[in-house]
């Protein structure tokens, strides 16, 4: 429809498009089998290079190697979190050190 607030709607099974426009990636959506790993290494490549990665999704909707290969290799320039694959974040993740990451607490608003 159209909307004096909306320049342009992109269907969640065809994210590759705006993926290369965005400055910021935020998934905000719940998860089922349909969007469990919909994010992995095809959508990071497609990320435009220095773009932030902010999930307060679910963890398993994206996967969590090729996220922190992302973050290794420079491509995103960093990411906020507040969930992850395994919960709590186990104490031997990359993450926990990676300069470039925001780690939030669920609930973090309470």
């Amino acid at each position: 429809p159209e909307s004096l607030n909306v320049e342009q709607l992109y269907p969640w099974t065809d994210l590759h498009p705006i993926l290369a426009q965005a400055d910021f990636v935020v998934l905000s959506i719940p998860h089922t089998s349909e969007t469990e790993g919909m994010i992995g290494k095809a959508e990071f490549a497609a990320m435009k290079q220095s773009s932030i990665f902010i999930n307060i999704a679910r963890g398993t909707i994206y996967n969590e190697l090729d996220f922190i290969k992302a973050l290794e290799s420079g491509h995103l320039a960093g990411a906020a979190i507040d969930v992850a694959a395994k919960e709590p974040l186990p104490s031997e993740s990359p993450l926990w050190d990676m300069p470039n990451v925001m780690r939030l607490i669920s609930g973090a608003t309470h």
